[in-house]
């Protein structure tokens, strides 16, 4: 007689089963157990399920292409993909389904001025318009994300745009990012 069963394996594979098969033959019981590992990325059964992201610096050479403002800007990102429903931060870009590089951030221009009203006179403030630069990557698919802070004149601000932008795109691309 031969049994079968499927038992899911591992957190870090999607598609892990042991196939166990009971054999019975003259008195005595043996089992012989199958892995067959599919595709390695992170589970993704349903739309339930959190997504694994990298958030850090590109490496080249082995060097990480990094400085203290996108150090910051990363500290900035990691707090809120880790305050999520959505993500489930990770260590390591090889455990990623998306991993988000931060390239630089960089002030562009102006969005405008404030009054600030003293007495009878008012003195404009400036409204710089701060911008954080990623990549997007999942599987051999790259994407550039742009994200521009008009409002709260503040790094943290520009991440916290970057963070809803990436959370957008996902959203839509989660099929993809799925498979």
């Amino acid at each position: 007689m031969t049994l079968y069963t499927w038992v899911p394996v591992g957190l870090s594979v999607q598609l892990r089963w042991v196939v166990i098969g009971l054999l019975s033959c003259m008195g005595w019981l043996g089992v012989r157990a199958t892995v067959s590992a599919y595709e390695r990325l992170p589970a993704l059964a349903s739309k339930n399920d959190r997504i694994a992201i990298f958030v850090g610096a590109p490496t080249r050479n082995g060097f990480l292409e990094s400085d203290s403002d996108v150090a910051e800007s990363i500290k900035h990102l990691q707090g809120y993909f880790r305050g999520s429903k959505e993500f489930r931060l990770v260590d390591r870009p090889e455990d990623a389904a998306v991993v988000m590089h931060v390239l630089r951030r960089y002030i562009a221009g102006h969005a405008g001025a404030v009054g600030v009203p003293i007495g009878n006179a008012a003195v404009f403030l400036s409204m710089p318009r701060r911008v954080l630069e990623c990549t997007l990557r999942v599987k051999d698919y790259e994407r550039t994300l742009t994200a521009v802070d008009e409002d709260t004149d503040t790094w943290k601000g520009a991440a916290k745009r970057a963070f809803k932008e990436t959370r957008a795109w996902v959203e839509v691309n989660r099929a993809l990012i799925a498979n």
